[in-house]
């Protein structure tokens, strides 16, 4: 490597000194400066985005009060069209922002619009006419105009005459340009931009330079999607709010804010340049630049200059050094030169000192070179002893090192064999489905697989070297916990309870080992505690036990329905009989009272009768909604006459095989129960729809819920809450749902009781 000179380096490093302080002092500012402009205009742009989602709001509800107005007007409450259409026209002129404003009457048909051609005159499935029909007002997201062609919002309000008789809507059309020049006024820089999209990203009002920041949905539709990465998409989707930083789809980095209008389901964004942003700071950054250079042009010639004063004193200096080289000291510290530094100067005379004694030293060195010699002889002498003494130590250690290798192969193998058992027995407690717990005698955790905080979510830095009183255990439990410890530590045998709920989940239910760990003198050191899940078995054990009392039910309702009916048919005719009769008129009213009885009894013996197991039942191909809707009408009566309001939402569903009378008393079971259920003003609703392939139906009341004493005997033959109720009519709910091999799940709460029916075929 070629070595560059003294004055070349020196310039090089005055360049260094100079050039990066300046770039770091430059860097800092940078920095400093991208961060504070960038924050402010971040947070100027956020509050104009701000203002411009307040100022849409305005105008939207402006723009639905207007039409509002309209509809509220005398004029339209009875139906005047020549005053109807002076309204619209002097509307249409005093608020430049409706496109077109019109009249539709109840049967869905324009007559009476600003816009002058009409040439889809139905209003009929729109959403704008079907929403007024239900007494609402209405604003749409934008739309295509059927019979303007252009992109608008759509606002309606309904029309009711003096006695609240609907008669019609009136619809407003606003252009999204109107929009669009709402956000353009005062938005901030050249580059700057504010849109408005939907929730899917379509465009309702564009940005100024649309062509290069949207692109074309559909070409039948003359609507634009903004070009957004999936992250940001994705926020606008969800309806957040907040400021971000993307690349726009040209390729420049832009500032940005975006805030949701939850009433519409808009989101607002606005956004500028970077570039437009920095300009200024690139600006400083250049005359920072320039002034650097300036300075290193004017540092130069002087480096130049004082390291030719250094050059001249090196030359000597090597001069004299290379005098000394060849002994010749009669030249010695002649021509120096005399315009130096002092510093330099003495540099000089410290070197001709130095000269001095060299002469005098070199002749000393001569004299003891030749004793030197001798001196080296001797030594070696003494190496070549040492040397064989070394070649005997070295087999010496060869040998250490060959019975040193010989155990640690042995050592390493009994340890690879032992960490191979610990990890697979690591693997099975780890792998478990079982909790598995370690306690010391002071009752606190010293260890707990996975298991123990996927069940508990309790993490083990939480729990270790912890009591379970310490990890919020009731004392009640913890006192009974701590009970079966000191039986372990004082019998040293195993104890199981079965089942425990736990004490974390009131829900699930477990099978508990407590099983002693010995110590070398054979004493209970720790505690090893085994937890098994048995929720499922229990849970299984309550279905069958409840299955079995159903089948006996329905063997008896089988049996002793038809046995009884027979007697009771012969007692009720004998009474008619008796009632006819002159000599019985005074017992007239007991007669009576006993055909009541016994009507009643028939009654619940076919209640009874339909908890028979082997009940024939008529499988047809119907849907379910038009037997729901049937029933709707006598629902609702009874409904109301116990002041309750009944709600069919019967959903697309597709045909299926029931036996229709036997639905429809699981429907007047579950619905008269629900009305039951429910205090004064109480809403009951029908419901139907599809899930993963299968039919839903669902009857969902208002009343206070159902307490768990009861939730656990629910279907249970002869179990009732209800005064004079016999307690049949939810087991012949399950059991007609048995019969259609159907599936019943009842979700209870304060805010009511939803009984849902999945039609698994």
């Amino acid at each position: 490597m070629r070595t560059q000179t003294l004055q070349r380096q020196f310039k090089l490093w005055t360049v260094f000194l100079v050039v990066v302080p300046s770039l770091l002092i430059m860097m800092i500012y940078t920095i400093s400066q991208f961060n504070q402009v960038k924050k402010e205009r971040m947070e100027l742009i956020s509050q104009r985005v701000d203002f411009q989602k307040r100022l849409i709001d305005y105008w939207v509800e402006e723009r639905a009060k207007d039409v509002r107005t309209l509809s509220r007007l005398d004029t339209f409450r009875i139906l005047d069209e020549q005053q109807m259409e002076i309204a619209l026209d002097l509307m249409q002129e005093n608020k430049k922002d409706f496109d077109s404003l019109s009249y539709i009457n109840r049967d869905g048909v324009f007559k009476i619009s600003t816009l002058g051609a009409i040439q889809f005159s139905s209003a009929i499935g729109q959403p704008y006419f079907q929403i007024a029909m239900e007494g609402k007002d209405y604003i749409s997201d934008v739309v295509i105009g059927r019979n303007s062609g252009l992109s608008i919002i759509n606002f309606s309000s309904p029309i009711y005459d003096k006695n609240g008789i609907f008669q019609g809507i009136i619809l407003g059309s606003v252009r999204t340009t109107t929009i669009e020049s709402l956000l353009r006024e005062n938005w901030i820089g050249e580059t700057g931009e504010i849109l408005l999209v939907n929730g899917n990203g379509l465009m309702i009002a564009e940005p100024r330079y649309s062509n290069g920041l949207v692109e074309k949905e559909l070409e039948t539709i003359p609507r634009k999607k903004a070009k957004f990465s999936a992250e940001i998409l994705s926020k606008i989707q969800s309806g957040e709010n907040g400021n971000v930083i993307w690349h726009d789809s040209l390729g420049k980095k832009v500032l940005g804010s975006y805030q949701y209008i939850p009433e519409r389901g808009w989101t607002l964004i606005g956004s500028i340049n970077e570039d437009e942003i920095l300009a200024s700071i690139y600006a400083q950054l250049g005359k920072m630049a320039g002034g650097t250079v300036i300075l290193v042009l004017l540092l130069l010639p002087l480096a130049t200059r004082f390291t030719n004063q250094i050059k001249k004193t090196i030359d000597w200096l090597s001069n004299q050094s290379n005098l000394i080289a060849a002994e010749n000291y009669e030249m010695f510290g002649r021509d120096k030169s005399e315009k130096i530094p002092k510093e330099l100067d003495n540099l000089c005379q410290s070197f001709l000192k130095m000269g001095s004694k060299i002469e005098k030293t070199v002749g000393t060195l001569k004299e003891n070179e030749a004793k030197l010699e001798d001196k080296v002889l001797e030594m070696q002498n003494v190496n070549v002893k040492l040397e064989e003494e070394i070649i005997v130590r070295q087999k010496v250690q060869a040998a250490l090192q060959q019975l040193n290798c010989g155990l640690e192969n042995e050592v390493n193998q009994r340890t690879h064999e032992l960490q191979k058992s610990e990890q697979q027995y690591r693997k099975l407690v780890e792998n478990t489905p079982d909790i598995i717990c370690q306690f010391d005698r002071n009752y606190r955790f010293i260890y707990v697989n996975p298991a123990f905080t996927s069940l508990t979510s309790i993490s083990v830095d939480q729990i270790i070297d912890r009591t379970w009183a310490e990890a919020g255990m009731p004392k009640e439990l913890y006192s009974l916990w701590v009970k079966n410890f000191d039986e372990v530590f004082r019998t040293g045998g195993a104890i199981e309870i079965e089942p425990w709920d736990g004490g974390w989940d009131k829900q699930r239910y477990y099978s508990i080992r407590f099983l002693p760990e010995f110590s070398q003198d054979d004493q209970v050191e720790t505690i090893l505690c085994i937890a098994r899940d048995i929720t499922e078995k229990l849970q299984l054990e309550r279905k069958m036990a409840h299955l079995e009392r159903l089948n006996i039910v329905g063997e008896m309702a089988a049996v002793i329905g038809h046995e009884v009916r027979n007697p009771m048919t012969t007692v009720r005719g004998y009474l008619q009989m008796f009632q006819k009769k002159a000599e019985f008129v005074n017992q007239y009213t007991q007669i009576v009272t006993m055909i009541d009885e016994l009507d009643r009894a028939n009654a619940i013996i076919t209640e009874f009768l339909s908890l028979a197991k082997n009940k024939a039942v008529e499988i047809k191909r119907g849907n379910l909604n038009k037997t729901i809707l049937a029933l709707l009408p006598l629902l609702q009566a009874d409904a109301f006459y116990r002041g309750h309001e009944i709600n069919a939402e019967c959903g697309n569903i597709i045909d299926n095989d029931f036996d229709e009378k036997e639905i429809r008393q699981l429907i007047l079971n579950l619905v008269r129960n629900g009305i039951e259920a429910m205090e004064i003003k109480g809403k009951l609703t029908i419901r139907t729809y599809m899930q993963n392939g299968t039919i839903v139906l669902e009857v969902q009341d208002a009343g206070k819920g159902i307490s768990d004493e009861v939730m656990e005997k629910l279907g249970t033959p002869f179990m009732t809450t209800k005064e004079g109720g016999t307690g049949l009519g939810l087991s012949v709910c399950y059991r007609i749902v048995d019969r259609h091999g159907a599936k019943i799940n009842v979700e209870t709460g304060r805010q009511g009781t939803t009984f849902s029916i999945q039609f698994i075929r």
